[in-house]
C-alpha cells in the first residue's frame, strides 16, 4: 500500500476544502480566510477611524 492512509470522510472533506480554496494545509487555509475576509474589514475600520498607517499594537 506504500504507507498511504485510508480515505475517511474527514480526509475527503479536508481535501475538498483544500481543492476549492487552492491551499495545501490547514495553516494555509486559516491564512487565506483571514486575508480574504477579516483583513479587509480591519483595514476598512482603521481607515474610517483615521488610524491608517498605524498598527494599533502599541
Amino acid at each position: 500500500m506504500g504507507g498511504s492512509l485510508p480515505r475517511t470522510p474527514s480526509r475527503n472533506i479536508w481535501k475538498s476544502v483544500f481543492d476549492k480554496t487552492g491551499v495545501r494545509s490547514r495553516r494555509d487555509l486559516v491564512a487565506a480566510l483571514f486575508t480574504r475576509h477579516t483583513e479587509p474589514a480591519l483595514l476598512k475600520t482603521a481607515t474610517a477611524d483615521g488610524v491608517t498607517g498605524r498598527t494599533g499594537l502599541l
